[in-house]
């Protein structure tokens, strides 16, 4: 079961968002936690998260140690290269509980998911519904526990 993931499943960046990213990473060696926080600020929660959830998220994505923040910021931006053989490997459906504020594309799960998948939407949350919108995430998770 993946919570808000898999978005664009084992597909490179578009080249505008590896120019972006290849800025962020710049960024982040110079000016670590202002840079995590825009990062946080732009891809993980939106304009219409609680203020107190977003800075909660901003306030973890500023503290961490820079150099293991730095590696796993690294990590996830490159890490499409390793899903599309991960997901080819999988030997059991992919349940997918994904919010809306970046739309999922569901071509690549298509093709890599080797076991098929399931794709269950959640409306009006940040990459955080289990803390921004608990009792309509665990709806949809027990939803996907009460059909495996």
């Amino acid at each position: 079961i993946g919570i808000d993931n898999f978005k664009n499943a084992g597909m490179p960046m578009s080249p505008e968002r590896k120019l972006q990213a290849d800025d962020l990473l710049k960024r982040l060696e110079t000016d670590f936690a202002n840079s995590c926080e825009a990062y946080a600020r732009m891809v993980l929660l939106t304009p219409q998260t609680n203020a107190l959830i977003t800075d909660k998220v901003v306030a973890a994505y500023r503290n961490p140690d820079p150099v293991m923040g730095l590696l796993s910021i690294k990590s996830v931006l490159s890490y499409y290269k390793r899903e599309r053989n991960l997901l080819q490997q999988l030997k059991f459906k992919l349940h997918l509980i994904n919010v809306d504020y970046i739309a999922t594309q569901e071509e690549p799960l298509k093709k890599f998911a080797a076991n098929g998948y399931k794709l269950i939407h959640l409306q009006g949350t940040c990459h955080f519904p289990m803390i921004e919108n608990s009792s309509a995430f665990n709806e949809k998770l027990e939803q996907v526990l009460l059909a495996v």
